[in-house]
């Protein structure tokens, strides 16, 4: 007999309590965990999140954000924790921007991996 596990969308994600100590994503909606970034992996990271962003608002193309979710997918849902991603102008719906999640990708993702990360957890 197996049990079937239920699905969650990405809105029910969204309502989740933040565990202190996990990075999470929700994956063809089941959540998963994503390890912690290392020290050598959390300074590229900020290189390239610093080196990003001085260029796109040197030349006022866009956004350059850190750390937030994307909803890559509906029913089932998926929702990918971007590492550090730019948003186009031309992608940025005029107003505010969203309090919840990104709908759709983003213009560019970057995602910085340590040696120890295995390739399905990336």
């Amino acid at each position: 007999m197996s049990v079937q596990q239920q699905l969650i969308t990405a809105e029910a994600f969204w309502a989740m309590p933040d565990p202190p100590d996990k990075r999470l994503e929700l994956v063809h909606g089941v959540v998963r965990k994503k390890p912690l970034m290392g020290v050598q992996a959390g300074f590229a990271k900020g290189n390239l999140l610093t080196a990003l962003g001085r260029f796109v608002k040197q030349h006022d193309l866009g956004l350059v954000l850190p750390g937030f979710g994307c909803v890559l997918r509906r029913n089932p849902d998926t929702v990918c924790a971007v590492g550090i991603c730019f948003l186009a102008w031309e992608h940025v719906p005029e107003g505010e921007l969203p309090d919840w999640f990104w709908e759709g990708p983003p213009t560019l993702a970057a995602e910085v991996v340590s040696f120890q990360d295995l390739a399905n957890d990336v």
